[in-house]
This record gives structure tokens, C-alpha cells and sequence, in this order.
């Protein structure tokens, strides 16, 4: 079986190599990413390999790279099942080579001419440590398509704790402030600690805008763990980091009894609605982590490093306007256009919002990056389909929001 196996890498390689020697493609510039690579000693991880910037009327035919790494982790394989060279039915196969991890792949018929995650790399954490995932040589067909950022590099981080937090706030059954009004915010440890951690402090920062909501000093960080939750008790430090109302506020903790172990509420914050809507949209705050220890030495960690969480809420004002009963679309006006339509949606509750364009065939053209909406009618995201061809096109709108995901299908003629 083994030798059956290098013989197909070979012949894979072999083929890649006249494909990459024989292509003819039209001239662009294509990037490549990596997304970044978190996980815990002895578990597997995925690395998306996205390509974007993938012109209209480019043709990739083949690919091909190394894998460098630094640090504790092993590649392991590929899947590109849900990829760009799983949907096009690339042949693609991995090898070792003069000490480097090896992939490559080619077309079997159906080229791939837009942008997306072109496979997904498989590794193994073999220690806690933290380091690089690089790929050099990286070439399309013969080097055209170019990549624009060669070599695409991107982190990962191997650790025994992950902190998370909350995705939503604790709210009025409705789900709307008012300016005043009291609220929390919670942070909880999702990835439960054990005994053998030994956790016995924890620190972070809380960053927000002052403006949407404030955090009432005078009661501090309540809701601190108690035996019930997670078997423990802890006292809670916290001020402002910059003066007061500065955005930033730092929280401190040590165990008084046993060491944290299991899972539930760290701590609560009490907070009051400001007379602002929200950042990042209307009726949206984004709070967010950094410097997040536990003990004295442990990753740095709030969600995913890097992470914004978002809480998307209300704050109601004097001319509300009136909340849907259902998540509705509108259509798309005008329609035909050329080459920017708007794509009019209604949303009962505040919700992030995404938009994938497909052709008739059902491959994607263009999509648009999630957007935070509040609660209303007549909600808009404007697409701008000026790279592609005239003809007729679907959308897909996709509405998440704290309680579920709703997804409605439209369609729309570009006229040039």
C-alpha cells in the first residue's frame, strides 16, 4: 500500500510539474493566507490556505508549495473537502523532499477562477509552544498567476488553556437598553480547567467604547467564581487602565481556596447603557481581550489570540424604529443594475449579516464580508459587481443572531 501511494505522489508531482511547465493563463496577482492555528497538546488542528484577489478571467490549473515550521507541530495531510480544489476536483497529494512537506495539486477538468480557501492543512501539536506555519515556492500554473505576499506566513499558538467569552450580554428579555439602563457582561471559561493545571490567578484587559456603555465602578467585578461553579474563590481586582472612562479596564484575580477547576462564570462586570447606538454599526458594541494570564507564564489568550468578540445590542431612542416579526428579503434595487445594486433585508433582532454572490452553476463569484446590523426595516448592504460579466446571478443573504441563523435566496441581472 505504501509503495502504491509513492507512486501516486510521484506521478501527481510528475504531472504537476508538465502542468506547471505547459500552462497558459491570464496575467494577475493572487494572494495567499493562513489563518491562524490554536489547539492544545496531544489534538489536531486546521490551517485554511484562502487565496483572494483572484481576478476575473483568471485560470489556475495547478499549484504547489513547501511547508516550513517553527516550532512544536507536525503537518499531518490535507482535506479539501469544502475547499476550492475539493469542489473542482483537483488531484492533489502530499510528499516529503529534501526535508520539506510538500503539496501539490492539479486540475482534472475544472479549473479554479475565484477566491476562497484553496485546501486546508492538517498538523499535530506535539508540545506547548507557539511559532510559524510558512509556505515558500509557492506557485500557481508557471508562476502566473504571481502571489502578491510570497511567502504567506501565518501563527500558531499550542496551549493547555483557552479562555472565551460570552457572545451575548445579559439583557432584557427584549433585547433593548435604554440609556441608563444596567447590564452585564460576563466572562466564562468554556475549555474547563483540571486539577493538574494548578490555576490559581488570572488577569486581562476589557476594552470598550465609553461612549455605548460605561462600567459601574462603585460595584466592581461581581459574580465572582463561588464553590458551585467552578469549586472555588476568588478575589477581584479592577480599575481603569488610562483614567477614568478611558475604554480600558484591567481585572485581576487570585484563588483564596483550592485551584480554579472545572468550567462556568470567571467574572461579571456591571455596566450602564450610554446615549450612543453602538460601534461597528448601529446597535452594535464590540468589546474585546488582551493580555489575558492565568498563574504568572501562561499564552496570551481572550477567545482566539487576535479575536474581536462582538455583543451586538440596542439602545432604544426617541424614534425607534419598528422591529420585524421575521427575517424578510426585500430584493435588490436597482435590478437590472450595473454595477452596484443595494440588497434591502429586514431583521427582527440585531444580527451579523453576509452576502455570497453565485453564479447559475453555483460556484461563488464575490462575496461580502459580515456586517453587524441591529434590529429593523429596510436594512441595506450594497454590492459592487463591477469584475464581473453581464448575465444573471443568485445571492445568498446569511442573518446570525444570538438565537438562530436564518439564511433567503435572491437573484439579479447585471447589465454592462
Amino acid at each position: 500500500m505504501q509503495k502504491v501511494f509513492m507512486k501516486w505522489i510521484r506521478n501527481a508531482a510528475l504531472t504537476l510539474a508538465v502542468t506547471l511547465i505547459g500552462a497558459s493563463t491570464g496575467l494577475a496577482q493572487v494572494s495567499v493566507d493562513l489563518s491562524q492555528l490554536v489547539g492544545r497538546p496531544g489534538e489536531s488542528g486546521v490551517v485554511a490556505v484562502s487565496i483572494s484577489d483572484v481576478e476575473s478571467g483568471t485560470v489556475i490549473e495547478s499549484y504547489g508549495f513547501d511547508i516550513v515550521t517553527t516550532g512544536a507541530i507536525t503537518f499531518t495531510g490535507f482535506v479539501d473537502d469544502g475547499a476550492l480544489t475539493g469542489d473542482a476536483g483537483f488531484s492533489s497529494a502530499t510528499g516529503l523532499a529534501a526535508g520539506l512537506d510538500k503539496v501539490a495539486g492539479f486540475a482534472q477538468g475544472t479549473n479554479i477562477e475565484t477566491s476562497g480557501t484553496l485546501i486546508y492543512l492538517t498538523f499535530d501539536f506535539d508540545a506547548v509552544s507557539s511559532g510559524t506555519i510558512t509556505l515558500v515556492d509557492f506557485l500557481f500554473n508557471t508562476g502566473d498567476p504571481a502571489i502578491a505576499n510570497d511567502p504567506p506566513s501565518g501563527d500558531f499558538v499550542v496551549s493547555n488553556r483557552m479562555l472565551k467569552v460570552e457572545d451575548h450580554l445579559a439583557l432584557p428579555e427584549e433585547g433593548i437598553v435604554h440609556e441608563d439602563d444596567e447590564f452585564t457582561i460576563k466572562i466564562f471559561v468554556e475549555d474547563a480547567f483540571e486539577t493538574g493545571d494548578v490555576v490559581v490567578s488570572f488577569g486581562m484587559e476589557i476594552h470598550y467604547d465609553p461612549a455605548v456603555f460605561t462600567i459601574d465602578k462603585s460595584r466592581g467585578a461581581n459574580g465572582i467564581i463561588t464553590s458551585g461553579t467552578m469549586n472555588s474563590t476568588s478575589v477581584v481586582n479592577a480599575n481603569d487602565a488610562g483614567g477614568e472612562d478611558s475604554g480600558v479596564y484591567l481585572v485581576a484575580g487570585f484563588v483564596t481556596g483550592d485551584p480554579l477547576v472545572g468550567t462556568g462564570v470567571l467574572f461579571e462586570l456591571a455596566a450602564i447603557a450610554g446615549n450612543e447606538p453602538g460601534i461597528g454599526g448601529p446597535g452594535q458594541v464590540t468589546v474585546f481581550l488582551t493580555d489575558v494570564l492565568f498563574n504568572t507564564g501562561s499564552p496570551l489568550y481572550g477567545a482566539f489570540p487576535g479575536t474581536t468578540i462582538v455583543f451586538p445590542f440596542n439602545v432604544a431612542t426617541d424614534d425607534e424604529p419598528e422591529t420585524p416579526a421575521a427575517f424578510v428579503l426585500d430584493g435588490n434595487y436597482p435590478n437590472p443594475f450595473n454595477p452596484t445594486t443595494n440588497i434591502q433585508f429586514d431583521l427582527p433582532e440585531a444580527s451579523i449579516v453576509s452576502i455570497q454572490v453565485m453564479d447559475l452553476l453555483g460556484r461563488e463569484v464575490l462575496s461580502v464580508p459580515a456586517q453587524n446590523f441591529a434590529a429593523g426595516l429596510n436594512q441595506t448592504i450594497t454590492i459592487n459587481a463591477g469584475n464581473l460579466t453581464s448575465g444573471l446571478y443568485l445571492y445568498r443573504v446569511v442573518a446570525k443572531s444570538q438565537t438562530s441563523t436564518s439564511v433567503k435566496v435572491g437573484s439579479m441581472t447585471l447589465l454592462k
